[in-house]
């Protein structure tokens, strides 16, 4: 009988509202179910490699059918993980009052009972910040956060928090799985790696979900180019 949540854009879409909400906080001051350790990598993400943190916007519904249309390949995706899947997501309340226009989430194959990565889109940066800095913390029902804090290694605005999730899994039955996401404000784009467990109620794969973002990251930008200004 299997433990793990039904994991839709629905129960992925609660833990993203609640890290947001976490974010204005932090930053100032299915699959297989193995924990894998961190990660090292040597990526450089840099702010002004393409210029699109800093740039005047671009056409929002443009760049999210653009992500949405675009294939993820297995290159672009950390060691061990494949067979990118690229759907709509579902928009926050709170994304929806600052205007974003849509959201993408990718589903991988890896090491986690879920692994995936998610970008949600608005028409300015201006749009983005409000979603990003909307306030402290709140209480999302099915959510607990346990820890939050700013990861190293990005040249954005970034957080990462562990904690749960709370829902019914295929068999109808209520179940508590680990979750943790990774997110940061790329222009007018929020983008988050996330990870979920069924061995651990407590929390999710943190490093793999940083890994994750990072590929996000690096997706975003190599598509970029082909959106126009």
């Amino acid at each position: 009988m299997s433990s793990r949540l039904s994991f839709t854009t629905v129960a992925f879409g609660a833990f993203l509202l609640a890290l947001t909400a976490c974010t204005s906080t932090a930053t100032t001051g299915s699959r297989r179910t193995a924990i894998t350790s961190p990660r090292t990598t040597t990526t450089s993400l840099s702010s002004n490699s393409t210029g699109f943190a800093t740039a005047k916007a671009i056409d929002a519904k443009s760049l999210y059918h653009a992500l949405l249309n675009t294939k993820v390949d297995d290159s672009e995706l950390p060691p061990g993980f494949s067979s990118a899947k690229v759907g709509d997501s579902q928009l926050s309340d709170h994304a929806k009052s600052a205007h974003a226009v849509g959201a993408v989430e990718v589903d991988v194959n890896g090491s986690d009972a879920a692994d995936a990565f998610a970008y949600t889109i608005f028409p300015s940066v201006a749009d983005a910040t409000k979603d990003w800095d909307h306030g402290k913390p709140h209480p999302v029902s099915g959510v607990k956060i346990t820890a939050t804090q700013v990861p190293p290694g990005f040249a954005y605005p970034a957080v990462e928090a562990n904690g749960s999730i709370t829902g019914t899994n295929a068999f109808g039955q209520t179940v508590t799985n680990g979750a943790s996401n990774c997110a940061a404000l790329v222009g007018q784009v929020v983008v988050s790696g996330i990870t979920a467990s069924t061995d651990n109620t407590d929390g999710g794969n943190v490093p793999v979900a940083c890994e994750l973002l990072k590929a996000a990251i690096a997706h975003l930008l190599k598509i970029t180019p082909s959106i126009g200004s």
